[in-house]
This record gives C-alpha cells, sequence and structure tokens, in this order.
C-alpha cells in the first residue's frame, strides 16, 4: 500500500512482502509512529520486519526511532542501538556495535550463549570480545562469496535466537553513511529473516544517499 503525500518519506517491510508508505513531515508524526507500532506489534508476534525513515538533517528521524523503541520496550523487548560514521571506517561496524550492545546489557557469556555455534564466525566482527576464532582447517578455505554469506547467515542465526528468548528491535541509525558490506548484510536480512520476534529499523538522510546502492527489499533508497 503506497500512500503519496510530500517527502520525506517513511517505508517499511514485514516480511510478507507487503510495502507501505508514508510521507509527510515528521513533526506531526502520528501516521508514522502508527506505522512503525504496527510494525513492532507484528514483530512481537513472530512476523520479523525491517523499516526505514528517511529524511532531511534534524528532521526528526533519531527521535521516531527513539519512541518506537520506548514503545518496544514497554511491551517487553529489547533494544540494541547503533550508529554509523561519516567516514570509512571498519567494516560491518553497526553491525560489531549490535554485537557490543548486547554483551554490554546480557554479558559476555549471554553473548557466547546467544552466538553458539557460529561464534568463528562473528568472532571476526568482535575479536576483542571473541579472541578464539580457529583458522579454516586445512583444505576447506571459503572464497570471499562463501565467506560472506557465512558470516550474513551467522548474524541471523544469532540475531534469530536471541529474538527467540526474547522480542528485539534493532536501531541502525544514519544509515547514509553506512559501508557497503553493513548494506549488503541489511538486504539479506531484510530477505532472510522472516519468523523471528525481530523488528530492524533504520535511519539515513535521502539526500545523502548512493543512488547507485540498491535497495533492501524493504524499501526503496531513491527518494523524489
Amino acid at each position: 500500500m503506497d500512500v503519496p503525500v510530500s517527502s520525506p518519506r517513511f517505508a517499511g517491510w514485514n516480511g510478507t512482502s507487503r510495502l507501505h508508505a508514508v510521507m509527510g513531515s515528521l513533526v506531526g508524526r502520528t501516521r508514522e509512529l502508527r506505522t512503525l507500532r504496527a510494525a513492532t506489534d507484528a514483530a512481537l508476534k513472530g512476523r520479523a520486519g525491517v523499516a526505514l525513515v528517511a529524511g532531511a538533517a534534524g528532521i526528526g528521524k533519531t527521535r521516531l526511532a527513539e519512541e518506537t523503541a520506548q514503545y518496544a520496550e514497554s511491551a517487553g523487548a529489547r533494544t540494541l542501538w547503533a550508529a554509523c560514521l561519516p567516514r570509512e571506517g571498519l567494516p560491518y561496524w553497526p553491525w560489531v556495535q549490535v554485537l557490543r550492545a548486547y554483551a554490554r546489557e546480557r554479558g559476555l557469556q549471554a553473548l557466547i550463549a546467544g552466538i553458539g555455534a557460529v561464534s568463528q564466525d562473528l568472532a571476526r566482527l568482535v575479536p576483542d570480545l571473541l579472541p578464539s576464532a580457529e583458522p579454516e582447517p586445512r583444505g576447506q578455505t571459503l572464497d570471499p562469496d562463501q565467506q560472506r554469506f557465512r558470516l550474513f547467515d551467522s548474524v541471523a542465526t544469532f540475531l534469530q535466537k536471541i529474538s527467540d528468548a526474547q522480542p528485539c528491535v534493532v536501531v541502525l541509525d544514519d544509515l547514509h553513511w553506512a559501508d557497503a558490506p553493513s548494506l549488503m548484510l541489511l538486504h539479506f536480512l531484510a530477505r532472510d529473516v522472516r519468523d523471528a520476534r525481530l523488528l530492524i529499523v533504520g535511519t539515513y538522510r535521502d539526500d545523502e544517499v548512493d543512488r547507485d546502492q540498491p535497495p533492501p527489499p524493504c524499501a526503496s533508497f531513491s527518494l523524489d
């Protein structure tokens, strides 16, 4: 369902591939909040989703994400926050922050338990927390595409596992500064994580988006 109003635009996807687009000023954002809360309610019931909030700097994107997080927490969900940086940095930086945020909240042992069998793959993201990653067995070296897929699948497994224990909302702020691998991982999660009590909320400035970056299945980065 598309609701054609004026820019900026919010778009969300809820695991059943239904697309909702709501536009308008974030100052009076009743409809935007209603849509995000509906996505949160769906996630609480096991229908995972990704929602993106776009708009100019200072218009209230982060505040909208904060209000969504507060609503989710009041319903018993865990929230994990990450922010992208305005410069080249560590690949997968927002996802590194998500893992670290979980470790801070729940403790390192809970992180290790949550990761379980995929700890070897995720240790490449957070070697400071999980320094015991073992090298690939001789003769089983993976090519870059295989390594990336295994990493993506490991992140999906981790998010699935922790959301099984408690509903989870992940907020990724300032996605217009995200590195390409982080966006590829977001694409993967939007496509492949559906039956989980998980909602990923991303914010970005629509005037600073890389127009060559293909959109995830939840929304378009190319806004008019």
